[in-house]
């Protein structure tokens, strides 16, 4: 397993899922919510460093997950865009670590509306930046690329200083000579509308059925 002591986690929770009428976060698949099967992705990783950012619904999804050996983020200001709540999550972080005496190299960023993204895929990421000790890791999928994505500490002050409201595809795009990038399929399905998540049980359903007829 890769050495994950200096790496952190900051899973993106804080949306208030405006297009599917209803808390993303709660959502269920393979018996579990996204918030939660996110988290223990995370913590599959052996990361013990795992930031969630909550904002709309705080109360309900931090009732949820509080069993969990994270560190709870509450960013008031979500409906500010997607990088509020990685600023949030990432000075929390840096703050801890500092009363604590440790340094940071790098910080993956998740999204908990990916539900088919495993730890496998973020110990890539991690051992992707330990080889080649790039600036930023980013998957690439779908004739694009994004998250799951993993930044150097060396961009710390341009994130927490940056006036973008977007995630992370802007500062992907400005340094892609010295973005290094691994091929995903996982993240590809993102869950922003019922039809999105019907396609998904429905992508469940149809492996599931596969798996079936190979045994």
């Amino acid at each position: 397993m890769e050495d994950t002591s200096k790496i952190g986690i900051i899973i993106l929770a804080a949306g208030s899922s405006t297009r599917l009428g209803r808390p993303k976060q709660l959502l269920e698949f393979r018996g579990k919510t996204f918030l939660r099967q996110t988290i223990e992705t995370a913590l599959q990783t052996g990361c013990q460093k795992v930031y969630v950012v909550l904002g709309a619904n705080y109360a309900a999804l931090k009732r949820h997950v509080c069993d969990l050996p994270i560190e709870i983020v509450r960013n008031s200001k979500y409906k500010e865009g997607m990088m509020s709540s990685l600023k949030s999550g990432l000075r929390r972080l840096l703050q801890k670590s500092k009363q604590a005496h440790q340094n940071i190299e790098a910080v993956v960023v998740m999204l908990c509306d990916q539900p088919l993204v495993e730890a496998k895929l973020i110990r890539k990421l991690i051992r992707t930046f330990r080889e080649k000790n790039p600036l930023i890791v980013a998957c690439e999928y779908s004739g694009t690329y994004g998250v799951p994505v993993l930044f150097s500490h060396l961009l710390f002050d341009e994130i927490l200083q940056s006036p973008l409201k977007e995630g992370a595809k802007p500062l992907i795009e400005k340094y892609k000579d010295f973005t290094q990038t691994i091929s995903a399929e996982e993240p590809s399905v993102d869950i922003d509308t019922p039809q999105d998540y019907q396609k998904l049980l429905q992508i469940e359903l149809l492996q599931a059925s596969k798996t079936s007829e190979k045994s």
